[in-house]
């Protein structure tokens, strides 16, 4: 075992060092070859990690599909030997998408990072309009602040930093109206038609393409639909970015229907129809089950792909009715022999959140592969079956695995029984040496979901050890927790780490304090530091600061975006892009996660181009 244990240690040092050159990586698996892209710079928050094992993009119609590699320490030991980099680089905003590093993070780190937004309530809604009675006449006008961002956000997706245009692309397609917070600025869509027509760099085109689909604007199916068809002038990464797009879009019949041709063609690439799948998913389109059980389910004689399966699995469980349940159910544990496909339809039977899923679902606990068993622990959880708690608990006493135990753990406090609180207050409790640092950190987020007010001493205690200033593992998670449970004693501490965190901790921590003091009600505690920060000499440290004034801001500290895009440094003005787009975002849910919440380890070539979309 020691050799595969130091092969394995060694690939995930590789991945580290990916994590300085992920804008180069990005760029490069997205573009044809030709000209060499800009030169790489320091990771921001979000920042894109190395697609795979370092950005080459595989062959048209290969598909990726390749499972990744086993982690440190053989079968089940990612978290055991996990060693975290002690490096201002802020791990949590990238959680999302660094499956391809090698015991830097385990299953339910990834689960979390692109499910947690549905389980968090600290975004508000900003009122752009100001509204005036005059004499009996009301006036509408919209605060010029609202204007002056999006100009920012039309610069930047024409800028010459081509990091800072995808940026924006994106970021312009979660843009809100300023009269109506639930709908996608009108203006903000026609800055991305025009840039659409207008540029001519690949891989900004692809995101130019998708920042269409997240408008949900209704004219933009002819795009989107014509880069489909259009195979002669769209590579199949581009029609990937299509087809993706347009589950975003108003379901229609004609768009259903091109979906399906996608999916049931076996001649068209792998993963345009891998993306057709989750799409089809996403619009809730009834009339594609029978395609997509076909496809999870081939006729004897009829060979389809794990992969293709595996995400026809994952576009079922996204339609979610009782009728999904019967194709899913076809696929049994103990006959099914690829495990994409068996990880796949647990998390679709998940999704679905019938009850009526349970027996099948139970079908999968002897499953050899120890994350799909973690899995199972999550599908029971998003059921609400009233017997999840007892089965969850048992089958984690038997566990031996970290990829299992902390979805497991997370499961526990999903089913929302009070009896879970102890269970995972002894898995956190500082005199317990046994459980690993990530295994406590997932205790603490499930006790952080169940609103554990006993919780707060245990994670107090642990925060204050001098120690835990620089860990990487377990503070993030403690910081966060605190800000979930909601109780007041917890300010006290976070207080102290935010005076100090621009010279004493770890950056990884940096957004998780922001929130959570958001959450407890001191938002104002943040802001206050937030220009000093912005206007460091220390540029990570200000591209984590506007990070986080994105997430939490209001209208009036929006204005230091306005200062800050002055700035030539690329990762200022990077998380300018990101910041707004956060600020100005309609959806309270991150919309990158209708695409990336069931694919913790299928992979493909396009998903590691959407998961380093920046989150926070």
């Amino acid at each position: 075992m020691k050799p595969i244990k130091v092969l394995a240690g060694l690939l995930g040092l590789v991945g580290l060092l990916g994590l300085v050159t992920s804008d180069f990586n990005y760029l490069e698996s997205c573009c044809p070859r030709g000209a060499p892209p800009p030169p790489p710079s320091a990771p921001s928050p979000g920042a894109p990690l190395p697609p795979g094992g370092g950005g080459i993009p595989q062959p048209p119609g290969g598909g990726g599909g390749t499972a990744p590699g086993p982690r440190p320490g053989g079968g089940g030991g990612g978290g055991a030997s996990a060693k975290r980099p002690n490096l201002g680089i802020g791990l949590m905003p990238l959680i999302q998408s660094v499956q391809g590093l090698l015991g830097v993070a385990e299953p339910w780190e990834v689960w979390w990072s692109r499910n947690r937004d549905k389980y968090l309530s600290f975004r508000e809604t900003i009122e752009w309009t100001i509204m005036k009675d005059e004499g009996g006449t009301i006036s509408v006008s919209v605060f010029p602040i609202y204007e002056e961002l999006l100009k920012i956000l039309e610069k930047g997706v024409a800028d010459k930093d081509q990091y800072v245009a995808f940026r924006a692309a994106v970021s312009l397609g979660k843009v809100q109206d300023s009269h109506d917070t639930k709908s996608s600025s009108k203006k903000a869509i026609e800055y991305l038609k025009k840039a659409h027509e207008s540029e001519s760099r690949f891989f900004i085109r692809n995101n130019i393409l998708l920042g269409l689909g997240l408008s949900g604007d209704n004219e933009s199916v002819g795009i989107v639909k014509d880069v489909l068809e259009n195979k002669k002038d769209n590579p199949p990464l581009r029609r990937c970015y299509a087809a993706l797009a347009a589950g975003y879009l108003p379901k229609t019949e004609e768009l259903s229907k091109l979906l399906e041709e996608v999916v049931s063609n076996d001649k068209e690439d792998r993963e345009v129809r891998c993306c057709a799948c989750i799409s089809l998913g996403n619009l809730k389109s009834t009339s594609s089950i029978p395609l997509l059980g076909q496809i999870l389910n081939p006729s004897e004689g009829k060979k389809e792909s794990s992969q293709i399966r595996a995400y026809a699995a994952l576009g079922l469980g996204r339609i979610g009715t009782t009728s999904v349940l019967e194709q899913l159910q076809k696929c049994f544990a103990d006959k099914e022999k690829d495990t994409d496909v068996r990880s796949a339809v647990v998390m679709a039977l998940g999704l679905t959140g019938l009850p009526e899923a349970k027996e099948t679902i139970l079908t999968f606990l002897k499953d050899k592969t120890p994350s799909t068993q973690g899995l199972v622990a999550m599908a029971l959880a998003e059921i609400q079956d009233e017997k999840a708690f007892e089965v969850i608990l048992e089958v984690m006493g038997k566990n031996k695995s970290p990829d299992a135990d902390g979805l497991m753990v997370l499961a526990l406090a999903l089913t929302g029984q009070e009896k879970a609180k102890p269970e995972l207050r002894k898995i956190l409790d500082k005199e317990n040496k046994k459980p690993r640092a990530l295994l406590k950190a997932s205790a603490a987020i499930g006790l952080g979901l169940l609103k554990d007010p006993e919780a707060v001493p245990l994670i107090s205690v642990i925060l204050k050890d001098d120690k835990m200033k620089g860990n990487t593992s377990l503070t993030p998670y403690l910081i966060l927790a605190l800000g979930m449970i909601g109780d007041e004693r917890g300010i006290e501490v976070l207080e102290q780490m935010w005076k100090t965190v621009d010279k004493n901790l770890t950056l990884t921590a940096y957004c998780n304090i922001a929130v959570a003091l958001k959450m407890l009600g001191k938002k104002d505690k943040v802001l206050e530091a937030l220009p000093n920060h912005i206007n460091s000499k220390d540029k990570i440290l200000g591209s984590y600061a506007l990070h986080s004034l994105g997430l939490i801001g209001d209208r009036e500290s929006a204005k230091l975006f306005i200062e800050a895009y002055k700035d030539t440094n690329p990762d200022i003005r990077k998380a300018v892009m990101v910041g707004i787009g956060f600020l100005m975002d309609k959806s309270s849910i991150n919309p990158i996660n209708m695409v990336t919440a069931g694919t913790i380890d299928i992979q493909m070539v396009i998903t590691d181009h959407i998961l380093p979309i920046p989150v926070w």
